[in-house]
């Protein structure tokens, strides 16, 4: 899987000191960049863990699913609201379905 950060939604969480993305990352991926609010250092070593995709804010950051799991070219979001994280898949042939998954804390 691999993530892409849609630039027109991305904001910075508010230009906040440190964007949400970039604090959450297990990996240290994201940071704030001076072409664009955030970028990704190398794709290539995202862990697809998500925790980037479903702390977004602004369903800024997208996941792109496997063959195996979605199809060629199927794209999720995310937003965590309270104990709920709401999913968004985007389907190759223009289908898109919501899922909403409870969360333990």
């Amino acid at each position: 899987m691999a993530v892409r950060i849609n630039q027109s939604k991305c904001d910075q969480c508010g230009h906040a000191k440190e964007p949400i993305c970039v604090y959450i990352c297990p990996g240290n991926l994201f940071y704030s960049g001076t072409k664009a609010p955030v970028q990704m250092r190398d794709a290539r070593e995202c862990w697809d863990c998500a925790a980037c995709v479903k702390s977004c804010p602004k369903e800024a950051i997208e996941m792109f699913l496997p063959v195996q799991m979605g199809g060629k070219g199927a794209v999720v979001t995310a937003r965590t609201k309270g104990q709920k994280v709401h999913w968004k898949c985007n389907w190759p042939n223009g289908k898109i379905e919501h899922f909403n998954i409870l969360v333990k804390k």
